[in-house]
């Protein structure tokens, strides 16, 4: 198992002309052949991730927090500087259960 967080960052510009900017941090838990791949990202690599939403809820200092982290089914690494992205990019898929 592997887990890692991913930050999602959001710039817009309000009606008046002021930026404002967010950014959003995920929690990744990847299980099986995929951890493998996972474990190869490094911080700042951009990517995709796909899977299960899992709302969980913790306490601190007294206090209860309710967070999510996703269960990863599918991991895509975006490559930018590719001349056609949907080529280029790398994806790592889970490996299908034998039936």
């Amino acid at each position: 198992m592997v887990n890692f967080s991913i930050a999602v960052n959001e710039q817009w510009e309000d009606k008046d002309g002021a930026e404002h900017k967010n950014t959003d941090w995920f929690q990744i838990q990847v299980w099986g052949p995929l951890a493998k791949f996972a474990a190869t990202l490094k911080a700042g690599t951009p990517i995709i991730v796909e899977g299960k939403i899992k709302p969980e809820t913790y306490t601190a200092d007294g206090v209860e927090h309710e967070t999510f982290s996703v269960k990863a089914d599918y991991i895509r690494k975006i490559d930018y500087s590719a001349p056609n992205e949907a080529s280029e990019s790398k994806a790592a898929k889970p490996a299908k259960k034998a039936k």
